[in-house]
């Protein structure tokens, strides 16, 4: 009688020593590798150990090396899959520069605002730089300063590396579009090193910016934590494509946008002004409690125990009026929001015109049809449409025609009933009020006087 199991088959030795000791070396390599890595390409590779593994007990060399075959097909596939495994392009030094410099070229470049100057001095600043085209610029003189527009980044550049070391020259500009910081919050992991979460969003193909921990002041449990992850504009992130990343370190994760309780507009630390940050702003400060010539930092009227000036000594670097430069109050940043607002308007308005209307068909080819074989139309009457004041006269009208009726119309209702209100005003007792109704009996259906 056969066993109920198959018989145990010996693995030849040329194999074992292909395979670095024996089966017990095979399962503990196979393990390490398994713990050490989450890729893809690992897993598949391990798989592909374990068939093989199985499909030796068949005794059988040409069947090996079919195996060998087979092992290095889908080794190849799997190395595509991992190839294809990125969910996100960075744009830092692993990427191609050459794709960063032709996504840059697409960018328009923020404008440069000129600060106490002439236009005559800002015109002899853009004639010191060589490769700046005149042609490809614009300039406006607003109530802020001088506006520079450009159209190209390279130029750009070469303006601003050539005004930034010159302390005699004031200006603001503005973050380029490719560097603004676009924000998530990630959900569901522990608190942890941030080099550890770096490799491992790298390892999934995320490459981050930054990575900052959110403070949580409820705390479901004792290790919860909400991670702030940027990116730049030119990495071209989204939360469709965050989203793709289900888990991380074997844990369930989910992505959202990140949003600020604070939507307040842009306020300056240096000069105090609405509309730009203090990083990109080079003019003279200005303290946000006192408006001195200094930083708020270093402010000679801050108390020591509580950081603190005098209520007396308070002063708004906008207006001048007795409050600080970050009062929601303040009539400049009324100005400016309602400006904002106002800018918005128009954008949206003009957008709507600035969309092309479809164009007319061209009838001039369009064959011509008989007019027997054209259906004829109808003229059917339309209906007159009633007067302005039918609806208003039609109930008077149906009760003027009811004159000879012996129903009081409506007009008719009312003079009785105010001739009632006001003969009962004057009554005194319940006898007057009953004597009262019946002399209107009387002399409305009777028609004598009582």
């Amino acid at each position: 009688m056969e066993p109920p199991w198959p018989p145990r088959v010996q693995i030849p030795s040329n194999l074992i020593r292909k395979r670095a000791g024996s089966i017990s070396s095979i399962h503990s390599t196979k393990t390490m590798r398994s713990a050490k890595s989450n890729n893809v390409y690992n897993d598949l590779e391990d798989n592909v150990e374990e068939n093989e593994l199985m499909q030796i007990n068949n005794n059988s060399d040409t069947h090996i090396n079919n195996q060998n075959s087979d092992k290095n097909k889908k080794q190849s596939e799997a190395s595509e899959k991992s190839k294809n495994q990125t969910i996100i392009d960075k744009n830092n030094d692993n990427s191609n520069t050459h794709s960063n410099q032709k996504n840059a070229k697409d960018y328009k470049p923020p404008p440069i605002t000129f600060k106490d100057t002439t236009i005559d001095a800002v015109k002899n600043i853009l004639k010191e730089v060589e490769c700046i085209d005149m042609k490809h610029l614009t300039i406006r003189i607003t109530a802020e300063g001088i506006k520079i527009q450009m159209t190209k980044m390279s130029d750009y550049d070469a303006l601003l590396d050539r005004i930034i070391d010159d302390k005699s020259v004031l200006f603001h500009t503005h973050t380029k579009k490719q560097e603004r910081k676009v924000k998530f919050c990630l959900y569901g992991l522990h608190r942890m090193n941030f080099e550890e979460l770096n490799e491992e969003l790298k390892s999934v193909g995320v490459f981050p910016r930054l990575i900052e921990e959110i403070p949580i002041y409820e705390r479901k449990y004792k290790d919860q934590c909400i991670y702030k992850i940027t990116f730049f504009q030119e990495d071209h992130v989204n939360v469709s494509k965050l989203r793709q990343v289900k888990a991380l370190c074997h844990t369930i994760v989910r992505w959202e946008y990140f949003k600020s309780k604070f939507n307040f507009p842009t306020r300056c630390t240096n000069c105090q002004e609405w509309g730009h940050g203090a990083r990109y702003c080079y003019t003279y400060p200005k303290c946000s409690r006192c408006a001195g010539p200094h930083r708020s930092s270093d402010c000679p009227h801050e108390k020591d125990d509580d950081h603190k000036i005098p209520p007396n000594l308070v002063k708004c670097a906008n207006c001048g009026k007795n409050h600080t430069a970050s009062f929601t109050g303040c009539a400049k940043r009324y100005n400016y929001v309602n400006l904002q607002q106002r800018m918005k308007e128009n954008s949206r308005k003009n957008s709507k015109f600035q969309q092309k209307s479809s164009p007319q068909p061209d009838t001039s080819n369009f064959p011509h049809y008989n007019n027997d074989s054209v259906r004829k139309s109808v003229n059917v009457p339309s209906t007159p449409h009633p007067p302005p004041n039918y609806w208003e006269n039609r109930n008077t009208n149906n009760l003027n025609n009811n004159k000879n009726s012996n129903k009081f119309n409506s007009k008719e209702l009312i003079e009785v009933f105010h001739e009632l209100i006001e003969k009962l005003e004057k009554c005194q007792t319940a006898k007057d009020q009953v004597t009262v109704l019946g002399e209107l009996v009387i002399k409305y259906v009777y028609g004598k006087q009582p």
